[in-house]
């Protein structure tokens, strides 16, 4: 499986307001999967008041990059995310 990654800038027809902040455009990370002629692809933006940024999942994403490439099950993610999180409490 090969995974590739890129940002986009999408900008909004009226500036999008909520929670005291305003954007005129969204900047998603899209995340590309293909094996055997088959693409999946996924988009995503981050969570402004968490401080996540095009560059922060996108260093997420290449940490893990290997082990999804190696076929690494969304299962398998979400088990290591909890772990992490209990293990921090």
């Amino acid at each position: 499986m090969k995974l590739s990654l890129h940002s986009e800038r999408w900008a909004t027809q009226n500036p999008f307001r909520i929670a005291g902040k305003t954007w005129d455009a969204f900047e998603p990370i899209v995340v590309e999967l293909s094996e055997g002629g088959v693409v999946g692809r996924g988009e995503a933006l981050g969570v402004h008041y968490r401080g996540e940024t095009v560059e922060s999942m996108t260093a997420q994403i290449e940490r893990m990059a290997q082990r999804i490439e190696a076929g690494l099950e969304r299962i398998s993610l979400q088990d290591r995310k909890s772990t992490r999180l209990n293990s921090s409490h």
